[in-house]
């Protein structure tokens, strides 16, 4: 993310470099960037806040993995007629 938002910066440098691209940014251009570096405590309370959500995603993330994979298991099975629904609903409770 934060390259992201640095892009602009970066196209910026190289610009400014009479180049093309962004290829031509250095070590010595990156030395220059002023970063903000928030106090123990903001860092604290952000935590609070984003670390609940954070893992959300994460769980969020396992759970469509694991829909994803029942989902390439059981499809062809179901399309070719190999497996029927009910039977289908049968294999994916045995797993739960």
């Amino acid at each position: 993310m934060t390259l992201k938002y640095l892009r602009p910066v970066f196209a910026e440098i190289a610009r400014n470099k009479q180049t093309t691209g962004l290829g031509h940014v250095t070590a010595a251009d990156l030395k220059r960037l002023k970063v903000v570096r928030p106090d123990a405590g903001t860092l604290s309370r952000w935590d609070r806040v984003v670390a609940p959500v954070l893992s959300r995603v994460f769980e969020l993330s396992l759970e469509s993995a694991t829909l994803a994979s029942t989902r390439d298991l059981l499809l062809p099975r179901l399309v070719s007629g190999e497996l029927r629904v009910p039977d289908a609903m049968k294999e994916v409770e045995a797993v739960l």
